[in-house]
Formats: C-alpha cells, sequence, structure tokens
C-alpha cells in the first residue's frame, strides 16, 4: 500500500496518508484517475471504459474494484496494467477476472504489462 500512495502523491502532488486518522475523504478522487490513465481494456478488441467501483485495503494490499458495462457477448478481455511500474519498475501486478463463474489471473510487470484472457 505504501508503494501505491508514493505513487500517487508523487504524480497529483498531495498527500493521502492511507490508514490514518488523517486520509483525505476524497481519496477514491485520485485513486480512480491514477487507474483511468494506468489501466487499459480492451473487450473482443474493442476499447473499454470502466467505472471505479472501489477499494479496499486487506493489511499491505489494496484491492480495487472495477466495472465494465454494456458487453453482449464476451470472447476475450485484453487488459494493459501499468500501476506502479513507472516509481518501481521490479512492481508486479496481479491480475483477477472473474466473469459468472470462469475465474483466470496473471501477474503483469513493467516488460510485460498486458494479457489478453479468452473466454470459452
Amino acid at each position: 500500500m505504501d508503494d501505491i500512495e508514493s505513487a500517487i502523491n508523487k504524480d497529483f502532488n498531495i498527500n493521502l496518508q492511507l490508514t490514518t486518522e488523517n486520509e483525505l475523504a476524497d481519496n477514491n478522487i485520485y485513486f480512480e484517475k491514477y487507474l483511468k490513465q494506468k489501466l487499459f481494456f480492451k473487450v473482443n478488441d474493442i476499447q473499454k471504459d470502466f467505472n471505479y467501483i472501489g477499494k479496499e485495503y486487506d493489511g499491505d494490499l489494496i484491492f480495487f474494484y472495477l466495472e465494465i458495462e454494456n458487453i453482449n457477448s464476451l470472447e476475450t478481455i485484453n487488459v494493459i496494467n501499468d500501476i506502479l511500474t513507472t516509481h518501481f519498475p521490479r512492481q508486479q501486478n496481479l491480475v483477477k477476472l472473474k466473469v459468472d463463474k470462469t475465474q483466470k489471473s496473471k501477474f503483469l510487470t513493467k516488460h510485460e504489462n498486458s494479457t489478453i484472457f479468452k473466454l470459452e
């Protein structure tokens, strides 16, 4: 969690102070803005925007919940993830996908920042 806080603080010149009594009340604005700059999706080869649902802290981890709406059929999802890799080149990001009963996951890095999930 320290890494995401550091990256957002640097990128937006703020002081989030996550998990303290001084944590910014509107921190979701900065999380969403950061994710929109670093995370991209294509569904069936068509660029799609996501809705930021929220976040959850779990110890040193932070989980972001996102949703892509209005998908009629789903064959592939391409994920491009550059979260934290600008400031922390050794960062690994776990991307988890859940569609109905199908679950898939992949670790992405600075040098391998994208993956395509194929759904049968």
